[in-house]
């Protein structure tokens, strides 16, 4: 959701879009909200992939989601229908190969690999994911710490 921003109330949109859309609560306000301060993100990811250590990292394109989230926050990573509850442990954001060289290696794909080699399995998982215009365009990556809630 690309309206989704994080003010001091709450999450908010700006869009026609219902916030209800993107959260994994079936709460009593569900609806068309376009306000919530009890809101739990969904975030979509491809593979589960090393999603069973105890912390791990997704990346994700610039730093809109460095922006929307905060430590304790509680989001669901959802993948073919099948949701996990995770806590955000921190974002960081950055410069794209500094974020990747530094922070690729605990990247959930990277961990299932256990390859020592891990810039090359995060990049091609980011292609995969946005297409190689998308990555090759980006200058600004973030990577989202994670635990399981």
């Amino acid at each position: 959701m690309r309206v989704l921003k994080r003010m001091e109330a709450g999450f908010q949109t700006s869009s026609t879009e219902t916030l209800c859309s993107e959260c994994s609560l079936n709460c009593e306000f569900r609806g068309d909200v376009q306000m919530c301060q009890e809101m739990r993100p969904i975030l979509p990811i491809k593979w589960l992939d090393g999603t069973d250590q105890k912390i791990f990292n997704t990346m994700r394109l610039h730093s809109a989601w460095h922006k929307r989230l905060k430590p304790g926050d509680i989001i669901t990573l959802e993948c073919k229908g099948e949701r996990l509850d995770c806590a955000v442990v921190m974002t960081i954001a950055g410069d794209f190969d500094n974020v990747l060289l530094e922070h690729g290696e605990r990247n959930h794909m990277a961990l299932a690999n256990q390859d020592e080699h891990f810039v090359p399995v995060v990049f091609d998982a980011l292609v995969k994911s946005y297409g190689k215009n998308w990555v090759l365009k980006s200058n600004k990556l973030t990577a989202i710490y994670l635990t399981r809630a």
